[in-house]
């Protein structure tokens, strides 16, 4: 989540100025999380994905960078997205 959050703030904050935001197009990553949030089935696979096979294979230090952890929310998000918009999901 707090990858996410991040991941969003640099995102939409980026071009604005005085707080002025707006949706960024074609944003994989920030379109996608509304959905992942919202469907259990989804949610709790990718919870158990995130502590197997993310968290466990980093250091103590890569825990604390959030450039590192936005990256792997990103590299996990665009995995997800094409069984977000399959036809038989």
């Amino acid at each position: 989540m707090s990858g996410y959050r991040n991941y969003a703030g640099q995102t939409l904050l980026k071009g604005s100025t005085l707080g002025n935001y707006k949706q960024p197009g074609g944003s994989v990553v920030i379109s996608c999380f509304p959905k992942l949030v919202d469907n259990i089935d989804i949610l709790e696979v990718l919870c158990q994905v995130w502590a197997e096979d993310v968290l466990a294979s980093l250091s103590a230090s890569q825990k604390k960078s959030f450039t590192h952890l936005i990256s792997k929310v990103k590299e996990i998000i665009h995995k997800i997205y094409p069984v977000l918009f399959a036809d038989e999901f």
